[in-house]
Parts: structure tokens; sequence; C-alpha cells
């Protein structure tokens, strides 16, 4: 996790904003998860990317963790 939010602090990276999601689900805090992607939603220009953030936001609402890596 802290791991995660350095990377992501460090340069704040749309490209990290998964992996920050995802280390908060695996830890059980799918609320940061969400909150982490809605506001990867909102900087990013990229249309498929936002479409990710959608649906592992979708996943994360349910209590589930996304394992794709």
């Amino acid at each position: 996790m802290k791991l995660a939010e350095e990377l992501y602090g460090m340069n704040e990276d749309l490209e990290f904003v998964e992996v920050l999601a995802a280390a908060y689900a695996e830890t059980d805090q799918f609320p940061k998860a969400v909150e982490i992607l809605k506001e990867g939603i909102r900087l990013s220009t990229d249309l498929v990317q936002k479409e990710d953030f959608r649906f592992d936001i979708k996943t994360y609402e349910k209590m589930e963790k996304v394992r794709v890596w």
C-alpha cells in the first residue's frame, strides 16, 4: 500500500491510478479505491482509460477485488 501511494504521489501519473486503487481494494479499503478512480475519471482525457476506471469502480462497489495483472 505504502509503495503504491508513494508511486502515485511522486508524479500523479494516471497510469498508476488503477495500481493505487487495487492496493486499496486488496486491503479492503473499497471506498478509497472508488474515490481514487473517480478522481482519475475527472482528470483523464482518454475515453478508454475512463471506461477502465468505471469498470473497476463497479467491481469495487460490489466489494470485489480486481486481479488482472
